[in-house]
């Protein structure tokens, strides 16, 4: 995996180190935007939000085309309804999206919006399309 550090916001770095219960880090904390993040990251880790494996910018490890397991209980979005599987199903993914890092929203005044995980699309019965996190699904050939 390359260093994907030097691609990413100094807020983004701030709220993974804040989530990931790091301190903050040396060379960067006197950035008002990375100190922004890492205070958001602190924040959300008392709540209990959990780091995600593919929770932001990240080297995916699958393309479009791939066959994947959606596995029994996976939380699967169907336009706005959010349905539960009931089995494991394999599909053909017809795209696999980024994460987005954590950013500061200046037309919020100022507050940390917060990273997403990546995801994955495919199309699902009857014509709809279904989505569901990236780490949520079982990769081939992957433990």
């Amino acid at each position: 995996m390359t260093n994907l550090r030097n691609y990413v916001s100094l807020t983004h770095q701030g709220y993974m180190a804040g989530l990931n219960g790091k301190d903050p880090d040396k060379d960067y904390s006197r950035s008002d935007d990375y100190e922004s993040g890492w205070l958001a990251g602190v924040e959300d880790r008392e709540k209990g939000v959990q780091a995600n494996k593919y929770l932001g910018p990240c080297e995916l490890p699958i393309q479009r085309g791939a066959v994947v397991t959606i596995p029994k209980g996976t939380s699967v979005s169907r336009g706005r309804e959010v349905h539960v599987t009931k089995r494991a199903y394999k599909v053909r993914l017809h795209d696999v999206y980024n994460g987005v890092p954590a950013y500061i929203d200046f037309r919020c005044q100022g507050t940390v919006t917060r990273p997403t995980a990546a995801h994955v699309l495919w199309a699902g019965s009857g014509g709809s399309w279904s989505e569901a996190l990236l780490s949520d699904i079982v990769i081939e050939g992957t433990t």
